[in-house]
């Protein structure tokens, strides 16, 4: 069936249902606003004016469309109405079928009736129905109640004509005419002179003569593969052109089976290079899905990882790389950490291997949750370590009922030159409290706090450079994958599995031998 004029299922859109804005209670004590003190006049020719423009539009719309549609129209068909095709009719009234509809075999999809001209016969497993109704504009208004001889003419007597019921009422016994009760009860059908039909396994997996098919929509191509035939593990494609001559594609997406690195679907734009590639469970490091820019490569890409957190002992879920920012989501950790962002600044190129020519940190901040076993005031909500301006400052959740938060600045002690110690003063920490009555800080506890902040500091810069290096990883991994493509195969399917074969064939061989 050709379908190159009709619009591919994979593309169609879900219809969005728009959710009806409730109406705002009106308060009295709401501040009215003010009066509108422009002209009626003016306000109705703009609305004029926005009006015509409106309809220009549309009308420019439509006559492009209406060029478009004469263009696509198919060229003069010889045969047209003169060809046979047969399809599927299920009628309503059994099974919860409210109406009836076709289904066309080449697609097995359902279709409207203004897909066919006419209706020459009906056929079943009990009968064969020739139609009496005029089809020149159509069969939309075609009854098709089998028991009315006046439409349709039945082949074989038979006491049981199928009627059209309508759903929820129950079937009752017709009486049964003079007419009809000389009828013989039993007509048997002619034998059919087909053979019996006979589908291989390997055929019925093909699903397609050669294993592939390709089928042409209205701007759009979709292949079909069957499974084990592509090196790739590939079962479809389907690609987006911009014309009707299918010469310029515009998106491609690919789908997968059977691949050990759980590759499952990829989607690329060839416009703006951005390739989409979604993961199965299972694979390691929890990666789901990868964002990224084909003509992007190496450290200063930009693109975007998605893990299964719950999957992942650190708790990460996403992992969002700029060549000027790294931002890490995390969920479900027990030091309430949601958010790290890491700022780099621009590198300074160095002639040497690039293993230690790193990106320089220029600002890390890490955002917590609300533990509610400690007190809003010491229960850090972030922390943001200012490593040019050697600064470290904190901000602390909300208290019940306030509107500010409490917030602490610290700055790094500078090591002494004779014996090498740090000195810690007072000065070096400004804070806001929200309560009146806390406590100013000892110096004791200063240091104690800054040489914690410290520690904490390396470690975030750690963490970072251990996150790059899992990118790294990732990438390098993905690369080696797509170079050597490996499907797997279950221990079931015993044509392909060579293991489970070969164990097969020795079980043969010593039954033999016992004999």
């Amino acid at each position: 069936m050709d379908q190159s004029r009709s619009q591919c299922p994979l593309l169609k859109k879900k219809d969005t249902v728009q959710k009806e804005e409730g109406k705002v209670k009106e308060n009295k004590y709401d501040v009215k606003p003010p009066r509108d003190l422009r002209s009626k006049y003016l306000i109705k020719m703009d609305d004029r004016k926005v009006k015509e423009r409106h309809d220009e539009e549309q009308r420019v719309k439509d006559s492009e469309l209406a060029r478009i549609a004469e263009l696509e129209k198919p060229a003069p068909d010889e045969l047209y109405g003169m060809r046979v095709h047969c399809w599927v009719l299920v009628l309503a009234g059994k099974r919860e079928v409210p109406e009836n509809f076709f289904i066309e075999p080449t697609t097995g999809n359902c279709v409207e009736a203004d897909e066919y001209l006419g209706i020459e016969t009906l056929w079943n497993n009990t009968n064969y129905w020739v139609n009496m109704q005029d089809c020149s504009h159509g069969i939309g208004d075609m009854s098709y109640d089998l028991g009315d001889i006046a439409r349709w003419e039945f082949m074989f007597p038979h006491n049981d004509k199928p009627l059209l019921m309508l759903p929820g009422e129950e079937e009752f016994d017709m009486p049964l005419d003079e007419e009809e009760e000389d009828v013989e009860e039993d007509s048997d059908m002619p034998g059919s002179w087909v053979n019996e039909i006979i589908i291989p396994l390997e055929d019925l997996q093909r699903r397609c003569p050669q294993g592939k098919k390709t089928i042409l929509y209205k701007q759009a191509k979709y292949e079909i593969f069957a499974e084990y035939l592509m090196q790739d593990g590939m079962v479809s494609r389907l690609t987006e052109y911009a014309d009707s001559a299918l010469t310029q594609p515009v998106k491609s997406m690919e789908w997968f089976k059977h691949r050990l690195d759980k590759l499952e679907r990829r989607e690329t734009d060839l416009v703006t290079n951005k390739v989409t590639e979604t993961f199965g469970a299972g694979r390691q490091r929890a990666l789901r899905q990868h964002v990224y820019y084909s003509n992007q490569t190496g450290s200063e890409a930009t693109r975007i990882m998605e893990f299964d957190g719950s999957a992942r002992t650190d708790g990460l879920k996403m992992r969002e790389e700029t060549p000027a920012k790294l931002t890490e989501h995390y969920c479900d950790r027990d030091d309430c950490l949601t958010k790290r962002l890491v700022n780099y600044t621009k590198r300074v190129k160095k002639f040497g291997p690039a293993e230690g020519n790193e990106k320089p940190v220029n600002q890390v901040t890490e955002f917590y949750s609300r533990d509610p076993s400690i007190p809003a005031d010491d229960d850090i909500a972030e922390l943001t370590f200012l490593l040019n301006e050697e600064k470290i400052f904190i901000k602390h959740h909300l208290q019940d009922q306030r509107i500010i938060a409490s917030t602490h600045e610290y700055l790094k002690p500078q090591q002494s030159e004779d014996k090498g110690q740090v000195q810690i003063t007072t000065d070096m920490v400004s804070s806001f409290q929200v309560e009146r009555r806390a406590k100013t800080p000892k110096l004791m506890h200063i240091y104690q706090t800054i040489m914690s902040l410290i520690e904490k500091e390396e470690r975030c810069i750690d963490n970072a450079r251990i996150s790059e290096q899992e990118v790294r990883d990732v990438l390098e991994q993905r690369t080696q994958e797509e170079l050597t493509t490996e499907l797997s195969v279950s221990i079931y399917d015993t044509a392909r599995n060579d293991t489970a074969k070969k164990r097969r064939e020795e079980i043969e061989r010593r039954s033999e031998m016992t004999r």
